[in-house]
């Protein structure tokens, strides 16, 4: 519950900074740390504010080349989640993302 806890608090940082390392480096292990379940509730959900931030193209393409790997883990459970973010980043204005 600790660990969850701190990595909870760094997917909820406000600096994209902190967010786009999370993606690059650490997303697939915690995916293998935490199982599918957890994986789905803690990492998935908070990945997907990420593309909230719509001035941050950077974050968006770390974001897409993360959720492959995150997908594998997750699975079939959220195949249709997973369908609706890919069909948001082919229509992404920054052409870096889709790349």
């Amino acid at each position: 519950d600790m660990f969850q806890s701190i990595i909870v608090h760094l997917l909820s940082d406000y600096d994209s900074n902190v967010k786009k390392t999370f993606l690059r480096h650490s997303a697939g292990k915690l995916c293998v740390f935490f199982g599918a379940q957890k994986a789905k509730e803690i990492i998935l959900s908070h990945m997907i504010t990420f593309l909230n931030d719509k001035n941050n193209w950077e974050l968006h393409a770390a974001f897409f080349d993360a959720i492959f790997e995150v997908a594998t883990y997750i699975g079939h459970r959220s195949l249709d989640i997973l369908e609706a973010l890919l069909q948001q980043g082919l229509s992404d204005p920054e052409e870096f993302v889709i790349v």
